[in-house]
């Protein structure tokens, strides 16, 4: 498409009819149909040149460079780079771009590793840099260095490898001016005397006079591109800053008010470097080291990481499922005429046809709650022992009408001949506090067991066989003996897991930025950016926070089986190898959906919400508060695809069943594991390759 507008007419110097070592023609670029970045740009740097691109913040300079360091890829247009490798190229972002958590030394290492050059270079390089850049100790922890000081360590690392092309986005924002001035005269002597090739951008228009040649950018397009001295002559101005502001006004003046933009290339984009192979031992050893480096430099969260399961486990066998005592229950016995003491006369009451009982009935009754461990609580009357029900201060009332225990013997006696006066002496009144489930579940049980434990003592002072009291039904040993709460703690554990894979997000959020682009939107160079475009792959990202969580895995599952066969002494049946091997798949199915997650959202509190919206979910939908059979229908049918409740189902048979692998409660649940894995693997690399 031909324009004879301004926008495409360039100043040019006669140098550029040198060969250059990057060539950009009719660059296009737009983020949205109305933010529009690069208009048809054109760009020439010469080889062993520093070349200073100058132009207001939001002109583009930044998309430019992400586009020539192969970051970004152009809509139309063709970028040509005479180098063979991104090793070659060093480049500075405008943001800065390293770990904080990491010491000066260890970044240095980090990034040499990353270029592949030996520990020596490393070591060596290391001193050079502190030296000229004036930089403090290398045993300084990044986070603790001002702004300055971190900025140049910014461009230390850029420096580095000793690259062909040197990339600076505003790298001198910051400095001292008798610093700037050196390092100026550094890149000076290296375009001379090594024929090093610089494109630095900056706002100091007056600091780019240093520049062998200079690009005027505006609006998207480079509107004059030659020496400092060759553009102000021709322009017959005294100062960059009055050439630069004559160029724009000639552009306002030409700006044509419609233009049709390109149509977007079909093929894949020309990237100015060859792609390198996509997992390398070097790159790996480095991401390997910075992770080790992390974790070294983070000890609190990784034991926080590490105890977190065990301690999860601990808190639910302390927390569910004890007996429930020391509970208050408030009492009237009406047929003791002095309370309490009257349980400690023996006369024996004997009914008209032969029954006898040496203790009233309510007295075995109350001494068996207590036995339970209840607190029983006098009163006078009805009316005070409800109300004491009814201020939390006794969560169930029991009334025991006047002579009980004859009326009960009686009811014995008589059987079905039994006046109605009698049936409603011999009841016990019993007014409850329904609102906790759990405590008054058990006190119920309670209750029956201890009227029939005594009833039973009744019956055979009566001569009446105790059988008559019981449920006509026999309840067999059980097929599976029940194992109570371990039910409890085994879900929390496989949560904590998904829990520990929601902070490894986390962590990679705050450490390693996100495994591929924030946003195309985006142009600023993130943490990550930089990473990726020195060549590091997501797979070796992948690979080496693998590495480093199944070591803290295998810690943390160990502890786990110690505490709950050595500690808790919990008995089971089942091979415990393969309850090992449940929990190593829950923790990989965590990991890897820690980092879909990550994949496929760009903020870190959405980040946050989802994790922490999965685990609360998971939390009640595999049977950890309720049984799965209690649940709605949809819930139910969601289950019954859910791998983390297959997990929970294979671990129960396996070890309180002891039933055989083959059976299909077992390895489904493994094979559940193992899909979700690879489905959720899969979907990160599709990802990955997409990005």
């Amino acid at each position: 498409m031909e324009n004879t507008s301004l926008e495409t007419e360039v100043i040019k110097s006669e140098e550029s009819e040198i060969e250059p070592l990057i060539l950009v023609r009719n660059a296009y670029k737009r983020y949205s149909p109305t933010v529009v970045v690069l208009r048809g740009l054109n760009m020439n740097v010469s080889k062993g040149s520093i070349y200073g691109l100058l132009g207001p913040s939001g002109c583009g300079k930044t998309t430019l460079l992400n586009c020539l360091i192969g970051r970004r890829s152009l809509d139309t247009g063709t970028i040509q780079i005479n180098l063979e490798s991104k090793l070659q190229v060093g480049y500075m972002p405008q943001e800065i771009s390293l770990y904080d958590g990491l010491s000066m030394s260890e970044v240095f290492m980090y990034f040499g590793l990353l270029m592949n050059r030996s520990k020596e270079y490393i070591q060596n390089r290391e001193k050079e840099f502190i030296e000229f850049l004036e930089l403090p100790p290398s045993e300084r922890i990044i986070a603790t260095l001002s702004g300055g000081q971190q900025r140049r360590v910014s461009m230390a690392v850029a420096l580095f490898h000793d690259p062909e092309l040197l990339v600076f986005d505003e790298p001198t924002v910051g400095v001292d001016p008798l610093l700037c001035h050196n390092i100026w005269k550094y890149f000076l002597k290296i375009t001379k005397e090594e024929c090093k090739t610089i494109i630095i951008t900056t706002h100091y228009i007056e600091e780019a006079k240093n520049s062998h040649m200079i690009g005027l950018m505006r609006n998207g397009v480079i509107l004059a591109e030659m020496s400092p001295l060759g553009l102000m002559t021709s322009l017959n101005c005294s100062t960059l800053e009055e050439a630069f502001l004559q160029l724009s006004q000639k552009q306002e003046d030409h700006q044509v008010e419609t233009e049709d933009y390109p149509e977007r290339n079909t093929e894949k984009s020309d990237i100015p470097f060859k792609s390198g192979s996509i997992f390398a031992l070097y790159r790996f050893k480095a991401q390997l080291f910075k992770n080790i480096a992390w974790t070294k430099r983070n000890i609190p969260i990784t034991l926080f990481m590490l105890l977190l399961p065990s301690v999860v486990f601990i808190l639910f066998m302390s927390t569910m499922g004890g007996n429930i005592d020391h509970v208050p229950l408030a009492t009237v016995r009406d047929e003791l005429s002095h309370g309490i003491d009257d349980c400690n006369i023996t006369n024996k009451i004997v009914s008209p046809y032969g029954c006898v009982t040496d203790i009233r009935f309510s007295c075995k009754f109350i001494s068996f709650l207590r036995n339970k461990s209840y607190e029983v609580i006098e009163y006078e009357t009805v009316e005070e022992g409800v109300n004491a029900v009814k201020k939390n201060k006794a969560w169930a009332l029991l009334h025991f009408p006047k002579n009980y225990t004859e009326a009960l013997l009686e009811r014995l006696d008589r059987g079905s001949s039994a006046k109605n006066e009698t049936i409603d002496s011999s009841t016990v009144e019993i007014h409850m506090d329904n609102t906790i489930y759990f405590v008054t579940l058990g006190l119920r049980r309670n209750l029956v067991v201890g009227f029939v434990n005594c009833m039973q003592q009744v019956l055979r002072n009566c001569g009446i066989n105790e059988k008559v009291i019981k449920l006509p039904m026999r309840v067999n040993p059980p097929v599976y003996d029940s194992y109570d709460i371990r039910y409890a703690p085994l879900s929390g554990y496989i949560i904590s897991n998904i829990l520990r894979g929601k902070l490894r997000l986390e962590m990679s959020i705050v450490v390693d930025g996100r495994l591929s682009d924030i946003s195309e939107k985006t142009a600023h160079c993130t943490l990550n950016e930089k990473f990726l475009y020195q060549g590091l792959t997501g797979l070796e990202m992948v690979i080496a926070h693998f590495c480093i969580q199944s070591i803290i895995a295998v810690c943390q599952n160990m502890l786990v089986f110690i505490i709950v066969y050595g500690v808790f002494n919990i008995k089971t049946n089942g091979n415990k190898l393969l309850s090992l091997c449940i929990f190593f798949l829950a923790e990989y199915c965590g990991m890897t959906l820690g980092f879909l997650v990550v994949e496929f959202t760009s903020l870190e509190r959405f980040v946050m919400y989802i994790g922490v919206s999965l685990i609360i979910f998971l939390f009640f939908s595999i049977g950890m508060i309720w049984p799965v059979e209690g649940m709605h229908r949809i819930l139910k049918k969601m289950n019954a695809v859910n791998p983390i409740n297959k997990a929970v189902l294979a671990y129960n048979s396996l070890q309180f069943r002891d039933l055989p692998f083959t059976n299909p409660l077992i390895y489904e649940g493994y094979l559940y594991l193992f899909l979700c894995i690879i489905l959720l693997s899969f979907s990160v690399a599709m990802k990955m390759r997409n990005n």
